[in-house]
């Protein structure tokens, strides 16, 4: 099971707190929390792309082309 979001925070400070761990500042936690959220999209969406044809995957890159405004 993969836990992501407000859930895989609260998660991170019921631990820390079970362990009798000292708690860092909310900066570092929401620092800590948007590391966790990058690796577990970045896993995500790379699954996702494995499971595509190349045919697919050329049609995706092509959505996040901008067009010349010239």
């Amino acid at each position: 099971m993969t836990v992501t979001g407000p859930t895989a925070t609260n998660v991170a400070l019921e631990e820390t707190v079970r362990a009798g761990l000292e708690l860092p500042g909310f900066t570092m936690l929401d620092k800590m929390a948007a590391w966790v959220r990058t690796r577990v999209e970045g896993e995500i969406c790379a699954k996702i792309v494995a499971r595509m044809g190349l045919a697919a995957q050329d049609r995706v890159a092509r959505l996040l082309e901008v067009a010349s405004t010239r």
